[in-house]
């Protein structure tokens, strides 16, 4: 026992002193994650962020969705993390529509853009643009020629402070839609919509949704959220104290007659044997669930334990399970809803006097949910996400990739005439569909250069270890499964070595 004593103890030492950093910000930027609302109007200039972090030609969800509205040539609108911006010359320069709209990078990142109304020989009086932002619904008249950045946005007092994902219009009424609900009105006056449960109720969670919620503690509601926040908390002490210790044990002879220190290490060193014995298990848990949710790990897991948990939902069976929304046009002929969920796609009629019923289209979504759902003339519908962007017919039921036909992450469509004129990619930016029609949307300089990042957006990239790209390139991937695993390895040594030393002071004492 005592030479795997040794090994143990050597083990956790040079695998804490090797991580302690990684920890330390892992535990804290964890509890901050935890609580957006607590940073969210807090931001980052870009010149604090890596190259590959920052914007460029619209990518990382710059441009989340975009208008090109009829009668009104050479216009476009495009909304996402820098906020609403206007063209007038096919996409060659922009104005940021910044008037009353929100500051803070956090509430001012768009989801999605509607305009109702119809323009009559260049006259746009009778135009009203909303935006769906993540703080909730603005609506604004749309700018004339030569009004600058045109009137204020005014935000919708029935949404504030709700995310937005998806806007859509029928018979005179327009339907904002959160991931959990859908609102209904008019201008700024918006009230609730009561959406049918399906025929099946869901039940169960995607593996990548199970494994996150127990990793931050969501499945136990607020308790579970603050009992993970005392983990972090507990692993940020335990990086840092760990780390004291073993510095003021190597350069004991240096530091002789500085008693503070010494104080100091020995505080460090009974509560990091405190701590780490009451918060391992919990630990081990949370940097389990954290290693499994990626690559390569979460596709081994969907192979052999299966794609769903199967446990009960809380709240409606809609609740935080919308990822977008549209009106359609049924095979009948008829408007229909359609809600994209991560169970699949559900269609109810649009006057709701029936359950959504669950509609397979063959088109995969990615695990992070759809991120572009838009009719087009002639029952066709596009759906993007993740998982690339396919183009459906809603009459066969049948679905083909759009655009280059590979599989890459797409945030964003444009649709001009009815059909697509470009498409944005997560780190590509826009592409145009090569046919001429708005083919080089310049992203404004103030887009790069001013436009700044929310600080719950930097932790989590920091959380995932993707802003480590531009060092480790694409082998950025291994990061997690890689420290994951050790630290999982250092949890399991230090629980041994406390139950070897708690044995042999029980032994001494008896």
């Amino acid at each position: 026992m005592t030479a795997y004593y040794r090994i143990s103890k050597k083990i956790h030492r040079w695998t804490g002193l090797l991580l302690c950093l990684f920890l330390f910000w892992m535990g804290v930027s964890g509890i901050l994650l935890n609580h957006p609302g607590l940073i969210r109007g807090l931001s980052l200039p870009p010149d604090l962020m890596p190259d590959t972090h920052r914007f460029s030609n619209w990518n990382r969800m710059a441009f989340r969705d975009a208008l090109a509205p009829e009668g009104l040539p050479g216009v476009v609108l495009i909304g996402g993390k820098a906020g609403v911006w206007m063209s007038r010359n096919h996409g060659r320069s922009f104005v940021l529509l910044a008037e009353g709209f929100p500051e803070a990078a956090w509430d001012r990142d768009t989801f999605c853009l509607f305009l109702t109304g119809e323009a009559v020989n260049g006259d746009v009086s009778g135009l009203r643009l909303y935006a769906g932002t993540r703080s909730g619904l603005y609506v604004s008249p749309f700018p004339s020629p030569g009004a600058g950045t045109g009137q204020a946005w005014r935000q919708v007092p029935a949404l504030d402070g709700r995310k937005v994902v998806s806007l859509a219009a029928d018979r005179g009424r327009v339907y904002a839609f959160t991931p959990s609900a859908c609102y209904t009105g008019e201008g700024g006056d918006f009230r609730p919509l009561a959406l049918p449960a399906p025929e099946v109720t869901p039940r169960g969670r995607t593996m990548a949704g199970f494994l996150l919620r127990l990793h931050d503690g969501a499945i136990l509601g607020l308790p579970g959220k603050l009992l993970v926040d005392a983990a972090g908390l507990s692993l940020a002490f335990l990086s840092l104290s760990g780390a004291l210790v073993w510095a003021v044990v190597r350069f004991r002879r240096r530091l002789k007659g500085k008693r503070r220190v010494f104080r100091a290490s020995r505080f460090c060193r009974k509560w990091h044997l405190r701590l780490g014995i009451w918060s391992v298990f919990l630990l081990f848990l949370i940097t389990l669930t954290g290693t499994l949710v990626r690559p390569p790990f979460l596709p081994w897991l969907y192979r052999h334990v299966g794609k769903k948990v199967d446990l009960p939902l809380p709240g409606t069976p809609w609740e935080n399970r919308i990822s977008r929304a549209a009106i359609i046009e049924g095979p009948d002929g008829g408007k229909q809803f359609l809600l994209v969920t991560p169970d699949g796609f559900y269609t109810a009629p649009a006057d709701l006097d029936q359950l959504f019923k669950k509609t397979d289209f063959n088109v995969r979504v990615s695990g992070m949910g759809a991120t572009v759902l838009k009719p087009l003339p002639g029952s066709r519908l596009l759906v993007g996400s993740f998982s690339g962007l396919y183009r459906v017919d809603l009459l066969s039921g049948t679905a083909v990739k759009a655009g280059s036909g590979r599989k890459l992450p797409c945030t964003g469509v444009l649709v001009s005439q009815g059909e697509v004129a470009g498409i944005c990619e997560y780190r590509r930016g826009y592409v145009s569909s090569g046919d001429g029609r708005f083919q080089d949307l310049t992203m404004p300089g103030a887009v790069a250069e001013q436009g700044r990042f929310s600080l719950w957006y930097a932790l989590f990239e920091l959380h995932n270890t993707r802003l480590f790209g531009f060092i480790f390139g694409s082998a950025t991937w291994l990061l997690i499964p890689v420290t994951g695993c050790l630290t999982l390895v250092l949890l399991v040594t230090g629980l041994i070595d406390w139950v070897v030393v708690r044995g042999r002071k029980k032994a001494a004492a008896g």
